[in-house]
């Protein structure tokens, strides 16, 4: 969240195109928000604070204060801003501009939090919340809101290559494969000559993908340090470093999901099957509503996602997806899915043919042909895929894009 810099709220030009008037003939029913940070390890002391030696008592904060002490790898102060300020950007939207959610709540029955076990991402989603709905937005009896976290080994809400042996052989050879491509390139030169001289000399200075701590631990953890402790050279934040930095970290952790079924299906699949899954769940058990009708009533479905998940209690079920016929696949007509990533609608190249996305306006995809997009990546047994293949080839003999 700490290198994140949002773009401005939506104009209300911007407003009317993304969500119609009520009077229209699309209205929302659901919304779901998810924001996540990449999972790293422990970060160790060096990496935390370099000024350490410079303060005068390692026990106390910039004004002489013994609270709010930061421990490695947990939420700092400006992390706990961001996420506030992400809560409170949903409040605009959802709340005080679009009346989709209640300005006021007297209960938090109807929601279903769900972080991961990482404290910072309990605390993100608590920041979001409180900033969702400050203190004077909540009955002053209100409970606080249940959290419910999976065992570590069963957790979707991000790419669990510590319980998933294939995905785990998967990442390290796209991760190789990207270090291989970029170690002797002059983007990494360029890197080496501004910072090199803070790399250890032995055996050389040198910047590269699979060094220690990876290069893309190095470019997450930079954002969160300056006001943590003392912060980093200037020359780290370059911006043509930076530029560089955040494309080498976006190939080594993400391009197998964009070149490999199999990378999404380890990885990603099992989020989004369950996300696809709340929504096919939610229109099938709703018989003779229309999709165009209020969205204010009982039918109302809002959720949000935050390495955190939230969604109407009760509403999650397994399919079976054997018995999926005509009659279900009749229930998700009339109902589409828009994908939208830090405020801009994306747009799946399936969902661009004819009859897959709203008419007018391709960013709506129907439903049905979202769920066959995310079908064919999800697992049925996640566990046992994990498992097989473990030493096959990591890339895919023809190419397998995203998306379809």
């Amino acid at each position: 969240m700490t290198s994140l810099k949002p773009r401005e709220p939506y104009s209300p030009a911007e407003l009317r195109a993304l969500y119609p008037p009520t009077s229209s003939s699309t209205r929302s029913r659901s919304s779901s928000a998810t924001a996540r940070e990449p999972p790293s390890p422990p970060a160790p002391p060096r990496d935390v604070c370099l000024g350490r030696r410079r303060l005068p008592k390692l026990v106390w904060g910039p004004h002489g204060n013994v609270d709010s002490i930061c421990d490695n790898g947990t939420l700092t102060d400006q992390g706990r801003q961001s996420t506030h300020a992400l809560g409170a950007r949903l409040r605009d939207l959802y709340v005080d501009k679009l009346r989709f959610l209640p300005g006021t709540i007297t209960s938090t029955d109807w929601m279903y939090l769900r972080a991961t076990p990482i404290p910072r991402a309990r605390e993100s989603l608590q920041q979001a919340f409180l900033g969702l709905y400050p203190d004077e937005s909540r009955a002053p009896n209100l409970p606080a809101p249940a959290i419910i976290s999976r065992n570590p080994a069963q957790e979707t809400l991000y790419p669990n290559d510590l319980h998933c042996r294939r995905l785990a052989h998967l990442a390290r050879q796209f991760s190789l494969r990207a270090a291989q491509r970029w170690n002797d390139s002059p983007e990494l030169r360029y890197i080496t000559n501004r910072i090199g001289k803070w790399m250890p000399p032995e055996p050389q200075r040198r910047h590269r993908l699979q060094a220690q701590p990876r290069r893309r631990h190095r470019h997450h953890q930079r954002h969160p340090r300056p006001r943590a402790c003392h912060p980093p050279a200037p020359e780290f934040y370059d911006p043509k470093l930076l530029e560089i930095g955040e494309k080498l970290a976006i190939e080594e952790w993400f391009f197998g999901y964009a070149e490999s079924n199999e990378y999404r299906k380890l990885g990603i699949g099992s989020l989004l099957g369950d996300i696809t899954q709340r929504m096919v769940v939610s229109s099938a058990q709703l018989p003779g509503v229309d999709p165009r009708a209020d969205p204010r009533g009982d039918t109302q479905r809002p959720a949000i996602n935050e390495e955190l998940t939230r969604t109407p209690k009760g509403r999650i079920s397994t399919l079976d997806q054997e018995r999926w016929g005509p009659k279900e696949q009749e229930a998700l007509d009339g109902w589409y899915v828009r994908i939208r990533y830090n405020d801009e609608p994306i747009v799946l190249p399936g969902c661009r043919k004819s009859g897959n996305h709203l008419d007018g306006d391709v960013s709506f995809c129907t439903l049905s042909a979202f769920k066959s997009i995310v079908d064919k990546f999800t697992p049925t047994n996640w566990r046992r895929e994990c498992r097989a293949n473990i030493d096959a080839p990591a890339f895919p003999e023809k190419p397998e894009p995203a998306g379809y």
